[in-house]
């Protein structure tokens, strides 16, 4: 974080400035220390700032002054963004069985975190899907580049490029999203907001280092000045959110006035099979807003247009029946007009992004002779069930030929573009198409073959 976004910000809770205090500063960035207002202290843990209502931030802060600073990150890691914070949602417990419930969970968290905590200890070597575990969550994020949620944002790339000054992903999670707006999009400045601690390590270790990153909990005000934002990003999170229409008032007061809001796999009545949340009909969802224009459209209609017909129509209309039965929907608002058209052309800057390709780690590698097989595994039937386009989209078997295996090293791509032949060059592009190819974060797959 770098000591001029103080500016841009405010504390949360009491709407007061910022100011750095007692803080460590390397090649102009803070790295560790704590940021003061009127009513509190907030530590700032790895370059992370914790803008929390939450007691154990005192606990982090003192941790901090004392330079334990691994004993901070273990204790920020078992507490923000972990199981029990939505222990509500998994069990419903209530009294004494509530509570030594919530106990074990809070001491299995606990380990996590002094887990997680030691695969950081000596720096980052072992790649990003490496790094991550067995269970349902941790398959997600491997395999995040094959969910159609994801691929929900590619239609937009074109677009956001006429907002690229000052973006926020809001919940970005692990840094997918993040990762696909910096190397396609190139904000200016980008701020990267999660209320998980562990998730925010990992994007800034591993998605995108050139961020400022913000553990937050958008159920209260946003820590921002007003109109800063030339665009908004919050995908497959809205939902989640309790105070939706507080953050909507919040996403509209810290966007600038032609700004562009970006609400991707918002979950619909028709998911409750699949996901948690609190759902409304898609009429409810546009309700929220009231200051600015706001599209509502079916993810899949999204989604097939940009695979399909290289276009994104935002001047269709869509029937109430049509969006009552989407499985996820798209948000888009602006109160600039020239939005609401349809855009076309939009692989065209995806495909220029050759940088770092590899073959999807959802698929198999088997060499051959002469050629490379790829056979389709999916992490669960959970992600079967609810990414039904990655597996219309996705081939199931793919083969690749003698000339574009030999480029191919584990998973990476070696191709020297300024002396490689046309066709390998449409093969390259038409298996980015397919999402067989895929551009990733430098140390993402590393050079393991199958999957684990």
């Amino acid at each position: 974080m770098k000591q001029e976004f103080l500016k841009l910000m405010k504390c949360p809770y009491c709407d007061s400035s910022l100011y750095s205090d007692n803080i460590y500063i390397e090649n102009d960035e803070l790295i560790e220390g704590h940021i003061s207002c009127e009513c509190s202290k907030y530590p700032l843990l790895e370059g992370t700032l914790i803008l929390s209502a939450s007691p154990l931030k005192d606990r982090l802060v003192q941790l901090v002054k004392k330079r334990r600073s691994k004993e901070a990150i273990g204790l920020a890691l078992a507490n923000f963004g972990n199981i029990t914070h939505n222990i509500s949602k998994i069990a419903g417990f209530t009294g004494r069985s509530g509570r030594i419930f919530e106990t074990f969970l809070w001491q299995f968290e606990k380990l996590n975190a002094k887990r997680f905590c030691r695969k950081f200890s000596n720096g980052i070597v072992r790649p990003f899907c490496d790094f991550l575990g067995k269970g349902n969550f941790d398959n997600y994020l491997r395999d995040r580049f094959s969910a159609e949620s994801l691929w929900s944002l590619y239609p937009f790339i074109q677009m956001q490029k006429k907002y690229s000054g000052r973006v926020l992903d809001l919940s970005c999670g692990a840094g997918h999203s993040s990762f696909i707006l910096s190397t396609n999009i190139k904000p200016e400045q980008l701020f990267c907001a999660d209320y998980s601690f562990r998730n925010l390590l990992l994007a800034k270790n591993y998605m995108v280092r050139d961020a400022t990153f913000l553990c937050i909990d958008a159920n209260y005000p946003l820590p921002f000045i007003d109109g800063i934002f030339n665009s908004i990003l919050m995908l497959d999170a809205f939902h989640s959110i309790q105070s939706r229409a507080s953050l909507a008032r919040e996403m509209e007061r810290v966007i600038s006035p032609q700004g562009l809001l970006l609400l991707l796999h918002e979950h619909s009545t028709q998911y409750r099979d699949f996901a948690y949340g609190h759902l409304l009909p898609p009429c409810g969802w546009a309700r929220l807003f009231q200051q600015m224009p706001i599209k509502v459209l079916s993810e899949k209609s999204v989604v097939e247009d940009f695979i399909l017909n290289d276009k994104l129509d935002l001047d269709r209309k869509y029937s109430a029946s049509d969006l009552d039965t989407s499985m996820a929907l798209t948000i888009v608002g602006s109160r600039d007009s020239s939005v609401f058209r349809i855009h076309r052309n939009l692989w065209r800057d995806i495909l220029s992004n050759k940088s770092n390709l590899i073959i999807n780690p959802i698929y198999s590698i088997k060499y051959n002779s002469d050629k490379i097989d790829l056979e389709r595994n999916y992490p669960s039937d959970y992600f079967r069930r609810e990414y039904p386009l990655t597996e219309k989209y996705l081939p199931e078997k793919c083969i690749i030929g003698d000339n574009l295996a030999k480029a191919i090293r584990g998973r990476n791509l070696e191709v020297d573009y300024s002396n490689t032949s046309e066709k390998n060059l449409r093969d390259i592009e038409q298996l980015m198409k397919k999402f067989v190819i895929i551009s990733v974060p430098s140390n993402y797959c590393g050079s393991k073959v199958y999957r684990i």
